[in-house]
């Protein structure tokens, strides 16, 4: 892309043209910038950082998270679900239940091996971008896998023919989780979850497909349970990830439903006062942390490696080239 002469902010003397190129693999995109085939890469993972910056001429800067992971844990039954029927799933309806698998899992380890410093754990759907909305009293759900067992058993869910799987009703706590392939991330999360959940008593396949398939099952509703991901817009809509309207809340893949979130998700006016925002959105955070609808794992950013050429360079939520037009490079 050119940049428009006819723009009022056009500058001859700052960038005037950006080569977008397609890189398909990562160890060819690390190659290339490490050698100034290219001058500029987005989505770098946090464990490449340091051998890109033992690179004298790249630089790195990243932009504070707008994307969380998560495990989603569907409240009605999928099989019903295929038949036009609503049941509750018989995993998942509890709320007990979900707050012990959110308890038995060790997003802190997940976090620091794939992380970094590069993200948070947060409990909340609004992105910590947000300043205004950032709830700092909304406490984090710690790992504690023996509170884990203690809320699953007063639930119900024992292991009674001793082979380590918890059983309620004669139906063993073993179920699939289904995620993409090609993103080393949630493999290395899948891993970790899939022994978490082991200690506790819960047997766990994880099954990873192609992203087409994952996405036709989830918007059909055909999982228990899946580690995906979200990106938040800007200015923030969380109706189509959390109204319960099928209308609205057309990615609400967990089928959450929750009378007081809808009200709060009614009610908010892009004309509202950032005070009255703000109050809603504080209510919706504890709403979600109260009612644990999916275990978010982490909130990451963006990782920018960049060749030190590129000068007044600066990124921003809103995305990476937002600020282009105010970029130089070194002739």
């Amino acid at each position: 892309i050119k940049a428009d002469s006819a723009c009022y902010l056009f500058n001859p003397n700052k960038l005037q043209e950006i080569i977008f190129k397609i890189i398909p693999d990562e160890f060819s995109l690390l190659t290339q910038i490490k050698k100034g085939e290219i001058d500029l890469a987005e989505d770098i993972k946090s464990e490449k950082v340091k051998e890109l910056t033992e690179n004298g001429n790249i630089s790195i800067g990243s932009i504070r998270g707008r994307d969380y992971s998560y495990i989603g844990w569907n409240y009605v039954d999928p099989a019903a679900k295929q038949k036009e029927q609503i049941k509750p799933n018989k995993f998942f309806s509890s709320l007990k239940t979900r707050k012990a698998l959110s308890l038995a899992v060790n997003r802190i380890e997940i976090f620091q091996s794939v992380i970094g410093k590069y993200g948070e754990i947060y409990d909340s759907p609004i992105s910590p971008i947000f300043k205004l909305y950032y709830d700092s009293t909304l406490s984090t759900v710690d790992y504690n896998p023996a509170l884990a067992k203690k809320l699953l058993a007063e639930d119900g869910w024992k292991d009674i023919n001793g082979n380590g799987i918890l059983e309620k009703n004669n139906q063993e706590f073993s179920f699939k989780i289904y995620s993409n392939t090609g993103n080393s991330k949630r493999e290395f999360a899948a891993t970790i979850i899939k022994n978490n959940l082991r200690e506790v008593g819960i047997d766990a396949e994880i099954i990873f497909i192609e992203r087409n398939e994952l996405v036709d099952g989830l918007l059909s509703r055909k999982y228990d349970a899946w580690l995906s991901g979200w990106s938040v817009e800007i200015p923030l809509n969380l109706d189509p990830f959390w109204s319960s309207d099928p209308e609205k809340g057309t990615l609400n893949f967990a089928s959450f439903t929750n009378q007081e979130l809808d009200k709060l998700l009614n009610d908010i006016k892009p004309s509202d006062s950032e005070e009255k925002k703000k109050l809603i959105y504080d209510s919706i955070s504890n709403i979600f942390k109260q009612n644990e609808p999916v275990t978010i794992l982490f909130w990451s950013d963006n990782i920018i490696a960049y060749n030190k050429r590129i000068k007044n360079i600066s990124f921003s939520p809103l995305g990476l080239y937002s600020n282009a037009w105010k970029w130089e490079t070194e002739k």
